[in-house]
């Protein structure tokens, strides 16, 4: 009985190779855009805490409040995204790892 070794030809390494390449750059973004959210996240937190403490202090005047409150619901809706990106940035650098 004979084992002959299969080669395997070198285009499939490099097939290969260029699927990985395509796959590393959109991870590699990924990874940045996630750490630029990273940075923005402690700014949109102090806005919102700002904005509440401007809350108790006018608590009458009314328009001000609310005009205060909807500003705390857009910033609110941009932290939940920022946070979406924080994740997708830790997840890609995981994966960036075995890539």
């Amino acid at each position: 009985m004979s084992n002959p070794k299969k080669r395997t030809p070198i285009g499939v390494f490099e097939v290969l190779k260029s699927i990985m390449d395509a796959k590393v750059a959109p991870l590699r973004e990924a990874v940045n855009t996630g750490n630029r959210a990273q940075t923005e996240l402690p700014v949109l937190c102090e806005r919102i805490s700002n904005l509440q403490t401007f809350i108790r202090n006018s608590r009458y005047d009314p328009a001000d409040v609310r005009e205060a409150e909807t500003e705390i619901t857009e910033y609110e809706y941009q932290l939940h995204g920022i946070q979406k990106k924080i994740a997708r940035g830790q997840s890609a650098e995981k994966d960036l790892v075995y890539a």
